[in-house]
């Protein structure tokens, strides 16, 4: 029997593009304001496909609604990034915020609450992908941060 080892699906076997994406990335500097950047690393796996990816972020998340969305409820943010460690792996346009409860939560029904928000949305246009995608998150040592607004400034 063959044993794959501790996190072997994380720091594992990569493919060529796998490799030259993490070790190339471009630091991310700056995000759009009509932007959030969810971490999805405890609800993804390497290698899995997109559907996977968007279900892992569009989750139920602890997050201001004020800031989603304004007084008349027009989206305020309007794309999600996918943060999986370190790395930007996909762009999702919200095409509508919700409050949890919704039931449509596949991964985890216990965090799918009221006091959490979700969406629903697609792959984002090409040309706001270019943006992000593959793009490293530089974040403070020791950072649990899950929701990011903007890019911290490391010292």
């Amino acid at each position: 029997m063959i044993q794959g080892g501790h996190h072997s699906v994380e720091k594992g076997l990569m493919t060529t593009d796998e490799i030259l994406r993490l070790y190339n990335a471009k630091p991310l500097i700056k995000v759009g304001s009509d932007c959030v950047i969810i971490n999805i690393n405890k609800s993804y796996e390497r290698g899995i496909d997109h559907d996977c990816i968007y279900e892992a972020t569009r989750s139920c998340w602890r997050m201001d609604q004020k800031r989603l969305l304004d007084k008349d409820q027009n989206k305020k943010i309007k794309f999600v990034l996918s943060e999986y460690h370190g790395l930007i792996v996909e762009v999702f346009e919200v095409e509508k915020w919700q409050r949890g409860g919704c039931g449509k939560c596949k991964k985890d029904k216990k965090r799918c609450a009221e006091n959490r928000m979700c969406f629903e949305g697609k792959i984002a246009p090409d040309k706001i992908r270019n943006l992000y995608v593959n793009k490293s998150v530089q974040k403070k040592q020791g950072s649990r941060q899950v929701i990011m607004y903007t890019i911290p400034v490391l010292r």
